[in-house]
């Protein structure tokens, strides 16, 4: 068990210290590797309908978040959930347009539709119990690192589209953090794909002073990577291990 600790610790600061998109690469064709008896090693991947506090009037908006993750299972019903999340979109649809301290441009947006967009990096670390064959509770926190944030402002003029995007990167705070929670459905029971439900309650000010904070509703699937292979190569090593035991006897 704490072997299998310790390579789990390692393999998720790994997995930190290397570009997202990279970490995703890495567990396609690391996969098989990264599976033992205690650790389960996949991708996870979702859609995030998410929103934003303290703004009138906006609306849900979708977005993406994938990733890969690891159940650390020391025991059949408990185990630890990581998720290391290269992608994690939030934000908010519908905002009231605002002015942008430019005369020729706020003489021509009047009316247009504001759509914000708050994309992370982030790590989700949740306590995870199986409460009923295949259903699982899940409880935690989750961490995240702002990489960039925009509005896309949007207006139709004389038939005509016209869309700019105001880059808010700098007026965020660069850490978001909050409680997340769920519930989880498991197929096939330890090898396959599970489905889940999580939600999000930011706590951090996204905007700077502004008490506007993340609030999502992801609907994802966590799919095991390896598992299959990497079982029945160990039960085949297990096998062979048992006949060398009979022949020593012999």
């Amino acid at each position: 068990m704490r072997k299998s600790l310790k390579y789990l610790i390692v393999i998720s600061a790994l997995f930190l210290s290397i570009p997202a998109q990279s970490q995703l690469l890495m567990g396609l064709i690391f996969g098989d590797d990264l599976n033992s008896e205690n650790l389960e090693f996949g991708l996870s991947a979702g859609i995030n309908f998410a929103n934003l506090t303290n703004l009138d009037g906006v609306k849900t908006k979708s977005g993406l978040q994938l990733g890969s993750y690891f159940y650390y299972k020391p025991k059949e019903i408990h185990s630890l959930h990581i998720e290391l999340l290269a992608f994690n979109d939030h934000g908010t649809d519908n905002i009231p347009t605002y002015q942008l301290n430019d005369t020729n441009l706020d003489a021509v947006l009047t009316d247009a539709t504001v759509a914000r967009t708050n994309k992370y990096i982030s790590l989700n670390v949740m306590y995870r119990y199986r409460f009923i064959d295949h259903f699982y509770l899940e409880a935690g926190w989750s961490g995240g690192i702002l990489t960039k944030a925009f509005d896309q402002i949007t207006q139709i003029i004389e038939d005509r589209e016209i869309s700019i995007r105001n880059d808010l990167t700098d007026d965020f705070n660069r850490i978001e953090t909050g409680p997340i929670a769920g519930v989880s459905y498991k197929f096939l029971k330890s090898e396959g794909v599970a489905v889940n439900l999580f939600y999000y309650h930011g706590l951090t000010n996204t905007l700077k002073g502004s008490g506007i904070k993340n609030r999502s509703l992801r609907v994802g699937a966590s799919i095991p990577i390896g598992k299959k292979k990497k079982q029945r190569k160990m039960e085949e090593e297990k096998r062979q291990q048992e006949l060398l035991e009979k022949e020593g006897d012999s």
